[in-house]
C-alpha cells in the first residue's frame, strides 16, 4: 500500500476536488470529459462517487521505482480496455514527470488478436489517455494476474 493512501468523500467539496485531479491524471482523456458532462446529469451521484473512488484506489496502489520494486503476487488495481486489448495494472511508477502525469505502470496487457495469456511488463499510461476508444473500466475488482488468465481461457 502506498504511503500516500487516502479516502476521498464524494460529500466533501475538497476531497471530490483532489479526487478529480488524481482521477483526471489516469483516465483517458476522453472518457474523463464525458464523465465531467455526466456529473450534471441524474446520473451524476454514480459518477461523483466512481471519480473518489477510483482516486481512492490509485492513492492506495503500490509504487515502484525500478525492477527490484516491482510487485511479487501483482493484483491489477486497474483495469483498461479497448479494442481487441486490455491493460491490468497493478502498480504506478513514482517517478512522474515534470506535468506529474505518471507515464509508466507495471501489469499484464492483452492482445484479444494474439491471444494466450497476454505479457507481464510495463504499461504506458500516457498512451492510454490518448489513445482513442480507450477507458477505464469502472466496474474492476481487483484480480491476481492467475484469476486473470484463468478469465481469458474461461471465455
Amino acid at each position: 500500500m502506498s504511503e500516500n493512501a487516502r479516502v476521498f468523500d464524494a460529500n466533501n467539496p475538497a476531497d471530490f476536488t483532489d479526487a478529480c485531479k488524481i482521477a483526471q491524471r489516469y483516465m483517458p482523456k476522453q472518457q474523463y470529459q464525458c464523465v465531467l458532462m455526466l456529473l450534471n446529469g441524474e446520473e451524476g451521484g454514480f459518477f461523483k462517487e466512481k471519480l473518489c473512488e477510483i482516486a481512492t484506489t490509485i492513492t492506495a496502489m503500490t509504487r515502484y521505482g525500478g525492477e527490484s520494486d516491482r510487485p511479487i503476487e501483482p493484483i491489477a488495481q486497474l483495469h483498461y480496455f479497448g479494442p481487441g486489448y486490455d491493460g491490468y495494472v497493478c502498480a504506478l511508477s513514482d517517478e512522474p514527470d515534470e506535468d506529474e502525469e505518471v507515464l509508466e505502470a507495471y501489469g499484464l496487457a492483452r492482445f484479444d488478436h494474439f491471444g494466450g495469456d497476454g505479457s507481464i511488463g510495463y504499461l504506458s499510461i500516457a498512451e492510454y489517455k490518448t489513445t482513442r476508444f480507450m477507458e477505464l473500466d469502472f466496474h474492476w475488482q481487483p484480480k491476481t494476474f492467475d484469476e486473470i488468465r484463468r478469465d481469458f481461457h474461461n471465455a
